[in-house]
């Protein structure tokens, strides 16, 4: 048995010996978080069709299986390689789903105007949808060339709505150098993404 609170790096050297109990107690600290985060990325943009529970699992699924090859015990780096892997997870959902968004406009493209419009006023149209999912593939894209870290905090505030004090323990920061990180990550984008702008 595990015993509660035991630290990351004690519960992912016994989740990698095997011990089922060890990579419970990481599932039931880290799914929270993740899967907030999994369904805040998701809400409006892919029309209900993806689930957050789907890619958490996914996500999850993909942890368990490189557990293994995972050996960066130090504080914080497990949270940052379950983000990078979420957000992986994301980015081919979106990309997959962006391009059967194009397949389906094809498809439609000889149908009477009437039925479009009643297609249109129902819900985005695939073409909007497959330009919102490009958007935000480019957002993941410039997201992926910043350092994990600054990433990993901008996808914890931004995204998961977590506390400061609580984005510098879980990754083990300075006080204060979260918001610096943040600020720095978010001017890093607004160069890279000149239509994103802060709220």
């Amino acid at each position: 048995m595990v015993e509660s609170g035991a630290s990351t790096g004690v519960l992912l050297t016994r989740a990698r010996a095997g011990d089922q109990s060890a990579w419970n107690e990481i599932y039931e600290r880290y799914q929270p978080v993740l899967g907030k985060a999994l369904s805040n990325a998701l809400r409006n943009r892919l029309g209900g069709r993806t689930g957050a529970e789907d890619l958490l699992q996914s996500t999850l699924i993909q942890a368990w299986k490189g557990l293994a090859d995972f050996q960066d015990d130090r504080p914080g780096r497990f949270t940052l390689w379950l983000h990078t892997l979420a957000l992986n997870t994301l980015r081919d959902v979106l990309r997959r789903h962006s391009a059967q968004c194009r397949d389906l406009q094809r498809e439609h493209r000889g149908e009477p105007a009437d039925v479009l419009a009643a297609a249109e006023a129902a819900e985005p149209s695939p073409l909007d949808q497959a330009e919102r999912a490009d958007a935000y593939l480019r957002l993941i894209d410039a997201l992926q060339e910043l350092d994990e870290v600054a990433r990993a905090v901008l996808h914890l505030r931004e995204v998961s709505k977590v506390e400061w004090t609580s984005i510098e323990s879980m990754l083990a920061l300075s006080r204060d150098s979260a918001r610096v990180i943040h600020a720095r990550a978010l001017g890093q984008l607004q160069r890279k993404l000149p239509s994103l702008r802060a709220p």
